[in-house]
């Protein structure tokens, strides 16, 4: 279920929800992520996880799941890195020297950041890998661009509601398990 308000030219909005068919099973491969509460904000410099099957700089998709540890950015420093608006849905993460990126492939996959929710000690999707430099990954003074999470908790929780019949629901395009930290 793609967001309807999604824009191509600013790719605002970039979030969907896909329902399995059948409930997953919980494993020591298969875990859950919070979903996080509209005000639950993490720090400029909070380590967090990207995760995917991107590519590694500029070769081929990677056949096994990666992930990159990307500190959060400071809005500005953010929106100065590019000469394109950065959205308020948006934000970004990695390091001014390039070191580490999501990358082409990666899109849709979470940006996981620990959180002390009221359910305890959680892993929380705040990001899902959106876009990047059109230079390529791993470029200095640029930073990958994630959907911010937090603000679509209500139109998550809606969307789950108006078409749900008791089922697992996995959040965005890939490997995200959702979980609303309240519960």
């Amino acid at each position: 279920i793609d967001h309807s308000q999604f824009e191509w030219e600013s790719v605002n909005n970039d979030i969907a929800l896909l329902k399995l068919e059948k409930p997953v099973q919980v494993s020591s491969d298969i875990g859950f992520s919070c979903i996080p509460e509209e005000e639950l904000n993490a720090p400029a410099g909070t380590e967090c996880i990207a995760v995917g099957w991107g590519k590694r700089r500029k070769r081929r998709a990677s056949k096994k799941l990666k992930e990159a540890l990307l500190p959060l950015v400071e809005r500005e420093d953010c929106k100065n890195a590019f000469n394109f608006t950065i959205t308020k849905n948006q934000m970004c993460a990695g390091y001014k020297d390039g070191r580490s990126d999501s990358c082409d492939g990666d899109s849709g996959g979470p940006l996981l950041c620990r959180a002390n929710t009221p359910s305890g000690d959680r892993w929380v999707i705040y990001g899902i890998t959106s876009f990047g430099s059109n230079d390529g990954c791993g470029i200095a003074g640029k930073y990958g661009v994630y959907t911010k999470v937090n603000n679509y908790a209500d139109w998550i929780v809606v969307t789950i509601i108006a078409t749900s019949r008791v089922t697992i629901w996995f959040l965005l395009r890939h490997q995200s398990r959702v979980l609303l930290c309240s519960s």
